[in-house]
């Protein structure tokens, strides 16, 4: 089943679903919706018009996005996110035989995440691993299609992970899976730290996460909420 709220599209899939049609032979390109990447729908078109594919899943990732879908009569199956997607993934990796390779985030972050995820996954292989700080895109493309992964994280801003991602997706005929992860190598690094899960059930996660950092997050944050509010009042009273 797929809806849109206040025009982008949700899926409901669980996502023991979604790595079941992975693991089906389908190839999937996951998009994790939260407040942020609902008004980066409307303020980057580029967004609409690549993610509109049939590989494409939307799935709720922010707490606000599915209290939206709920308001349409919408019960997603589950909510989830970049860092329950990463060891899922890892641990299905380890029996399937699937190459991951992970792209993004500080050097420092990246390397202590791969450590971790290393340790708690010997048997998984990391194809190859990357940060987030590089000139050239086709480099990046390059060595990934020479790495040959089955599944590909990005820890990017968006929507730069949405779109490099899924040009990835495209030219790179052995992945299987690719899904921008946000910043699960931060928590999975321990640099940063999930939101505990009463302030992610009242929906003040991206109160934890701008108290952890200020100086990055409120702007963004503060400028999302009056998108968001500007939006739910255009669909209100139809103004366009």
């Amino acid at each position: 089943m797929r809806i849109e709220v206040l025009g982008v599209p949700l899926d409901d899939f669980t996502l023991a679903e979604i790595l079941e049609r992975v693991k089906n032979g389908e190839r999937l390109f996951q998009v994790f919706v939260n407040v942020h990447k609902l008004v980066l729908f409307h303020k980057d078109k580029r967004l609409s018009s690549t993610l509109n594919v049939k590989e494409a899943v939307f799935s709720v990732d922010g707490r606000w996005v599915q209290f939206l879908a709920r308001l349409k009569g919408f019960f997603p199956k589950g909510r989830f996110g970049g860092q329950e997607i990463v060891n899922q993934c890892f641990s299905i990796a380890g029996e399937r035989g699937y190459k991951i390779y992970l792209l993004g985030a500080e050097k420092s972050v990246l390397e202590k995440a791969k450590e971790v995820l290393r340790n708690n996954f010997p048997d998984v292989h990391i194809a190859g691993a990357r940060d987030g700080f590089f000139d050239s895109e086709e480099e990046v493309i390059e060595d990934i299609s020479r790495k040959q992964p089955d599944i590909l994280f990005l820890a990017l801003p968006s929507p730069r992970k949405e779109l490099l991602g899924y040009k990835i997706f495209e030219r790179v005929g052995s992945l299987k899976y690719v899904a921008g992860v946000g910043g699960a190598f931060d928590i999975i690094a321990g640099s940063t730290h999930r939101a505990p899960e009463w302030i992610q059930v009242i929906g003040f996660e991206w109160l934890w996460r701008v108290l952890q950092e200020p100086k990055r997050l409120f702007k963004r944050y503060f400028f999302d909420g009056l998108w968001l509010f500007w939006l739910i009042f255009k669909r209100a009273f139809r103004y366009d």
